[in-house]
């Protein structure tokens, strides 16, 4: 029976077919594949569509040497995950400790706390170094990263034969992989394990030296890079130019890239890197999309590094921006100046910003350096072409009071409400009370700003004969809570 390929691709298109996820349904998919000619031309361009890099330098090599000499393949891949993993000794399974587990790591994850031994719950290397069988030959620290579990003496150094032939091969096999595949449109770059060693900064002068140049002559439409924290932003641009010295190396004309998006675990020692950063951001001059997040929101070292990247002036086409988890310090003008630079933008969503308030009693209004209603303001007259926004868990927040043991903690203090619904809210239960939540806010100031920029939207949206219900300024505030009394200072633990 003949079935239209429009009803095949609807059908799949409900199938999770991320490689290597754990509700992945690519085993469905590829039995599809084999049904009939017509489920398998359709099925192909689905199952590839989204391409990640193996796990295991081993494994990762043949795999991108396969698809680049496969021309029935390589014109499906639009999207290409490439992990730092993929050029690491790994087997095919890998476990990590929830602790050091990323949110775009891909593998089991066990969790420390409650494995019987807690070496069971370090990433375990299963491969030709190393037997299941046995675990202190299997045992791999997520760091220090140990290229041979029972050798911990001997690391990594293109001095030695077997590492140099592994950093060539996966070079050229890269190179090859991007040149082939004629439809790529996304990558994805994704640093996990083995942060900071001599392995992941060779790692990094691949991505430099091969991977930008490719993205640059392609025209790679759109860039995704996550980092486990945020002075690892700079690593993919390692030694662009072989013999550059600078953090991003000489910086490539990344004209057509239209989609830029940096993840980041945590935001420290970000500021070594922030000139060069903007530096970047002056090239992107087709940028109309452009997210920075963070994965942990106001967690411990906090996201104080990150806020201070301004983005570029110079993206005059930058339509659609999502900013999420960023705690701006006293003197940080970063949200009103970034906003004020790019006046195209037309949807705004910000997660998770906390705005910081210069006194621990919130009676003391008066006193706070910046507020929600004046940034609403600003919104409202700066961004004239705005006509779709969202907004989640918009709040103050301050840091701690140092002392004399701890004087690096940068948690987060944020100012919350004591009780939800007459119940306690405590520092683990707050996102979740408060899920949905826009304003977060004792003053109703804060809450008249919010009214203020529904209503200037609203006006601009019945103006373009667009939907009005969810911009109404009558719909009542997702959570609001009055009484200056009962809020307190709560750490996002």
């Amino acid at each position: 029976m003949y079935i239209p390929p429009e009803i095949i691709l609807s059908i799949v298109d409900y199938l999770d077919c991320t490689p290597d996820s754990s509700t992945s349904d690519r085993a469905t998919l590829i039995a599809l594949r084999s049904a009939n000619k017509d489920f398998y031309a359709v099925v192909t361009t689905v199952l590839f569509r989204d391409f990640s890099l193996h796990y295991g330098v081993s494994r990762s090599i043949p795999q991108m040497q396969g698809i680049a000499l496969s021309s029935v393949i390589r014109p499906h891949v639009r999207s290409l995950f490439i992990p730092s993993e993929s050029f690491f000794p790994l087997g095919k399974d890998v476990q990590f400790n929830t602790r050091d587990y990323y949110p775009w790591s891909r593998g089991s994850a066990l969790d420390w706390l409650t494995v019987p031994d807690y070496s069971q719950a370090l990433p375990v290397r299963k491969g030709s170094k190393g037997r299941p069988s046995h675990a202190k030959q299997t045992l791999m620290f997520h760091y220090p990263f140990r290229e041979f579990p029972t050798k911990p003496w001997q690391g990594f150094s293109l001095r030695k034969k077997e590492f140099r032939e592994q950093e060539q091969g996966y070079s050229t096999a890269l190179s090859n992989l991007i040149e082939t595949c004629e439809n790529l449109e996304e990558i994805h770059i994704a640093l996990g394990l083995g942060e900071d060693t001599a392995r992941m900064l060779t790692f990094g002068k691949i991505l430099g030296k091969h991977l930008m140049p490719q993205i640059v002559a392609k025209g790679i439409r759109k860039l995704v890079i996550s980092v486990p924290s945020a002075h690892n932003i700079s690593l993919p641009f390692t030694e662009y130019v072989e013999t550059s010295n600078e953090r991003f190396g000489h910086l490539p004309n990344f004209s057509s890239l239209e989609s830029l998006v940096i993840e980041s675990c945590y935001g420290s020692s970000a500021e070594t890197a922030s000139k060069d950063f903007v530096a970047l951001l002056d090239t992107l001059t087709g940028l109309n999309y452009f997210k920075l997040s963070l994965s942990s929101p106001m967690s411990q070292h906090s996201t104080k590094g990150v806020s201070c990247y301004p983005i570029s002036s110079a993206c005059h086409n930058l339509t659609t921006v999502k900013l999420s988890s960023l705690f701006l310090g006293e003197n940080e003008d970063f949200l009103e100046d970034f906003l004020s630079a790019v006046p195209t933008i037309t949807d705004l969503v910000l997660y998770h910003i906390a705005l910081p308030i210069s006194s621990r009693l919130p009676e003391n209004h008066s006193l706070l350096a910046k507020t929600w209603r004046s940034l609403f303001q600003h919104i409202s007259s700066v961004l004239l072409r705005l006509t779709t926004f969202q907004f989640r868990h918009l709040m103050y927040g301050a840091t701690p009071e140092p002392i004399w043991w701890n004087r690096d903690k940068k948690d987060v203090l944020l100012l919350l409400p004591k009780t939800v619904n007459n119940e306690q809210l405590t520092a683990l239960a707050w996102s979740l009370s408060l899920a949905g939540a826009e304003l977060v806010s004792p003053f109703d100031e804060d809450l008249k700003g919010l009214r203020f920029l529904r209503k200037v939207v609203r006006e601009r949206r019945v103006g373009q004969n667009l939907s009005i219900d969810t911009y109404s300024e009558d719909v009542p505030i997702t959570m609001w809570a009055e009484g200056r009394e009962q809020w307190t200072y709560l750490a996002d633990e």
